[in-house]
């Protein structure tokens, strides 16, 4: 418990003109709390900046690993790829924030390009944040090249454990992170056994705070 206890701002004018030390004090402490409102100032702006730098305000949920926590066992790699015909849907590498790693997985951008003018209409968005690719994809790799993160990737269908019926002249399919749709939630993130890696809203989960 604590109390608060008022004191007139003539009874401090009194004290500090009498007792040098207790101006001294009172004017360090003064001094100190600015200095800790200018870095929290500076963390802020220095946040924002890294913010806006990886277009993060424009994304809606992304893998982070928390670098503090994380061992590099891989054991969410494993775990998407089990999840998805065994090629994983991410990569565990990517720009840094802080203490966080910023993963290549898809981001749910609020206007994604990678889903502009595919030629046959196979990757798609509903209601939810995830992206899909649906089994008519051509291999065209034009979703691949317009994501500005690298977030989708082409594999040889022959990787894959279930692959879509065979199409002539069709041996690459585009993947991408679809948030582990038909799951309870994102394997990569129940796997890890550090709780190192978090689905969040980066704009609404990072904070000054993480900077050191």
């Amino acid at each position: 418990s604590f109390e608060v206890v008022r004191v007139p701002a003539d009874a401090l004018a009194r004290l500090a003109e009498s007792n040098a030390a207790a101006l001294a004090a009172a004017t360090q402490a003064g001094r100190a709390l600015e200095a800790a409102a200018f870095s929290r100032s500076a963390n802020e702006q220095a946040m924002l900046d890294e913010t806006v730098e990886l277009n993060l305000y424009n994304s809606q949920n992304v893998l982070l690993i928390d670098l503090d926590r994380c061992t590099r066992c891989d054991e969410c790699v494993r775990a998407c790829s089990d999840a998805h015909d065994g090629v994983a849907r991410f990569t565990r590498d990517g720009p840094r924030v802080g203490r966080y790693l910023v993963t290549m997985a898809c981001r749910s951008c609020t206007d994604p390009k990678c889903m502009v003018g595919c030629p046959v209409g196979s990757i798609r968005r509903t209601d939810s944040l995830e992206i899909r690719i649906e089994d008519w994809c051509i291999g065209c790799e034009r979703c691949a090249n317009q994501c500005p993160f690298g977030n989708i990737n082409m594999v040889e269908l022959a990787e894959l454990k279930k692959p879509p019926p065979p199409r002539e002249g069709v041996s690459l399919r585009a993947t991408v992170c679809d948030l582990c749709a038909g799951y309870d939630g994102p394997n990569c993130v129940y796997a890890c056994p550090h709780d190192a890696a978090i689905r969040v809203a980066p704009g609404a989960f990072l904070s000054p705070s993480d900077l050191r």
